[in-house]
């Protein structure tokens, strides 16, 4: 209302507020919608800077660049909308504020269906009706906003004091007759999709979801890639401790590299920071003494790894990069350079040895 109306009225604490909208609906336009097209849509319909936006921005960005959903089901046509502020110096309940502002808003317009056509009009005399001064609203200003129809019409009108108004709408209604001039006026039950549900990785999606939720364990910047080394118990009557390996990405997502119960916690992180700062050339942090409570509240995103250290790289003709897990016989895709930075492990795929699948 501040953009509309000087600051002075809506920050008066005796202000009322108001908002009356017209509707023109004419079209209503909806995305055919299936597994199978979401699958092909995944497949082959995401540019290349979505995706390159997707994995190689903060989440926080990537959010504010493209929402939170994908437009499936809308409706066209015109709509005009009413903003009206005013006072109401008496002492009285919000319900009865409500039903004063209601009469004023009845009163100030009048639409009526003339033939095949609609005229639509506002004004303090368009209807007859309500008085402010027997309402109780006192000083009620308007200004009316229109979306689609001919541009040769007002798309917004300054505040006005309502006894001053007197705007005839009929001819911008009867413009919507073409629809070139129509514009998305509402979004139909069931007409937005959650954007997750065209991101084929599961972390990807997961991160969107939390960030939906108002997940503030996000981070809106980027962190340092390295190898975190972890190792506590699980309780505290539990007599022995559990160790675990994450490759920690810029992104704040923790990957299970390893986990194991070992007898002498000192001797394993001293074998698992030779092996995986040789492996990862990344930094590494190691905590002796961390509780599984601080551990399941730090690791938002948790995915198990490859076996790196005995996979192996295979590049087909089209530049797709797999990485091989011989031992779990389970393969990954790369289907981008950039990826190897995104997750940290450009070093650790530059080890691994290639092999010509036939």
């Amino acid at each position: 209302m501040t953009e509309i109306f000087s600051s002075t009225v809506t920050n008066n604490m005796q202000g009322v507020f108001g908002e009356l909208n017209v509707a023109i609906d004419q079209n209503v336009y909806e995305m055919q919608y299936s597994t199978n097209i979401r699958a092909k849509i995944m497949e082959n319909y995401l540019t290349t800077t979505f995706k390159d936006e997707l994995y190689n921005t903060p989440m926080s960005e990537f959010y504010n660049n493209y929402g939170a959903f994908v437009l499936k089901k809308f409706i066209t046509g015109g709509r005009a909308t009413a903003f009206y502020v005013g006072l109401y110096k008496q002492e009285a309940t919000t319900a009865v504020k409500e039903k004063a502002l209601d009469n004023e808003i009845s009163g100030s317009f009048s639409f009526k269906n003339v033939g095949a056509s609609a005229d639509l009009s506002f004004g303090k005399n368009s209807s007859g009706s309500g008085s402010s001064t027997e309402n109780g609203v006192t000083e009620l200003s308007m200004a009316i906003e229109t979306v689609g129809g001919s541009p040769a019409y007002p798309i917004f009108t300054i505040p006005q004091k309502l006894e001053d108004v007197n705007i005839d709408l009929s001819q911008w209604m009867a413009s919507l007759t073409d629809k070139t001039t129509h514009s998305i006026v509402d979004i139909a039950d069931e007409g937005l999709v959650p954007i997750s549900e065209f991101i084929l990785e599961k972390n990807m999606k997961d991160r969107i979801g939390l960030y939906m939720k108002g997940g503030n364990v996000l981070k809106s910047y980027y962190e340092e890639p390295q190898i975190i080394l972890q190792c506590g118990k699980g309780s505290f009557w539990e007599p022995t401790v559990r160790c675990y390996a994450y490759l920690y990405t810029r992104n704040h997502e923790f990957i299970t590299l390893s986990h194991e119960v070992v007898p002498d916690v000192d001797v394993w992180i001293n074998t698992k920071s030779q092996q995986l700062s040789r492996f990862y050339r990344l930094k590494i942090v190691s905590n002796k003494n961390s509780s599984d409570m601080v551990e399941r509240y730090m690791k938002v995103f948790d995915y198990d790894a490859p076996l790196m250290e005995s996979s192996v790289c295979y590049r087909d003709t089209n530049g797709i990069l797999y990485i091989l897990d011989r031992e779990k016989k389970v393969g990954y895709s790369v289907h981008s350079d950039y990826l190897l930075d995104t997750y940290a492990i450009r070093n650790a795929v530059y080890t691994l040895p290639s092999i010509n699948i036939s």
